[in-house]
């Protein structure tokens, strides 16, 4: 049987050991696992600024004064990495850098989260027949998809 263009690109060993991992998953893992994602640099660069405004540095400014209470600071970085910036707490100097990372991160992992739940939901089940690369028959639920 002669090659086509088509077979040419199909990968020989695909693996998609990313996919089989999101698979295997429990939803409650994921969901935990992508909270953490969000929630774990928030605590973290909180701690950092709180520690840097607490002797003497000026990181956040609002409108009156600058900020060192650690609640006021978790906020701004929650505001920030859901790339929400409401605008009533500035970061000043090297901070605001901190900011912009923290915004592009807060983008990246909502498009990873985004990605994985697509995974989830447009992938066929481990038991399914395949016919096409449109449709697929799920033994399990008993419908074609």
């Amino acid at each position: 049987m002669p090659e086509t263009s088509a077979s040419l690109n199909i990968p020989k060993n695909n693996t998609n050991r990313f996919i089989d991992f999101i698979n295997k998953l429990e939803n409650k893992k994921l969901l935990l696992f992508g909270v953490g994602l969000y929630v774990l640099p928030i605590v973290v660069i909180s701690v950092v600024m709180s520690i840097f405004a607490n002797n003497g540095h000026n990181v956040l400014l609002n409108q009156c004064n600058y900020v060192k209470d650690f609640f006021e600071i978790v906020y701004f970085n929650f505001i920030t990495i859901l790339t929400v910036g409401y605008g009533d707490i500035t970061p000043i100097g090297i901070f605001r850098l901190l900011a912009v990372f923290e915004a592009l991160y807060g983008v990246a992992i909502l498009g990873l989260i985004i990605g994985v739940v697509i995974i989830k939901i447009t992938n066929p089940s481990l038991d399914s027949i395949v016919f096409s690369r449109y449709c697929f028959y799920a033994k399990n639920e008993k419908s074609f998809l």
